[in-house]
């Protein structure tokens, strides 16, 4: 955020750059902790609550950003933003308190069902999210959360092919639009925050894992966070 008002973007461009150096990639670093064999790992956990942490942030944020740059009146900005805390807190007491109605319309003994069911609700909700102003991939996560036990198993394993196909495809297109011509002019400031975020980074995962007995697990959690993906684009 800083170095974008330095730099003069204004206070729009800073928070937009702010949400880009900030988040994680979710997405990225679950395949990391899956590939690497750390899924069961207290550092996985550990770093799996700061990526939560970070997409829960995105709620509030993603709203007061359009607000900000679309320019609406500072009213307007607090009513959306009031209203993505809302529904982002309304979903989270929801799934602590137990989803056991919502899940028994699931069926897992019915894979194809299931697919169809879930990946229409993150569909709809999306859409829906639209709408009113709301994140329609924050809205999709959030669906995500009432998902539990073997329901959640089933979808995931549904749903992962499908994940890896369009992860492939946003990033293939993501980069066809993008031109080697303009990487040169900002590739000093794009290293300068590089190193800004992995110390930043390096800086959490030091924190939440001081007590572990492990030296290298603040390094781990940090290589879990660094990645930069789906939100930042």
């Amino acid at each position: 955020f800083i170095a974008g008002l330095l730099l003069g973007w204004g206070f729009g461009g800073a928070l937009a750059l702010a949400g880009i150096t900030y988040v994680s990639s979710s997405g990225i670093a679950a395949q990391l902790i899956k590939e690497m064999g750390f899924r069961k790992s207290e550092v996985s956990k550990r770093a799996i609550g700061v990526l939560v942490f970070e997409d829960l942030a995105l709620a509030p944020y993603l709203p007061l950003l359009t607000s900000v740059v679309m320019g609406v009146s500072a009213l307007s900005g607090l009513i959306t933003v009031g209203v993505a805390l809302a529904i982002t807190g309304f979903v989270i007491l929801l799934s602590f308190k137990g989803t056991g109605k919502f899940l028994k319309v699931l069926n897992p003994n019915e894979p194809g069902g299931l697919l169809l069911t879930v990946f229409g609700a993150a569909l709809l909700a999306a859409g829906l999210a639209d709408l009113i102003g709301f994140s329609g991939v924050v809205a999709a996560f959030l669906i995500g959360l009432l998902l539990t036990g073997e329901v959640a198993e089933t979808a995931r394993a549904r749903l992962s092919p499908l994940r890896d196909i369009f992860a492939a495809i946003f990033f293939l297109f993501f980069g066809i639009t993008t031109n080697p011509a303009d990487i040169p002019a900002v590739l000093p400031l794009a290293l300068a925050l590089t190193l800004l975020g992995i110390a930043g980074k390096y800086l959490v995962g030091w924190w939440i894992t001081r007590d572990l007995s492990d030296r290298l697990s603040s390094w781990r959690v940090t290589a879990f966070l660094i990645p930069r993906g789906e939100f930042s684009m």
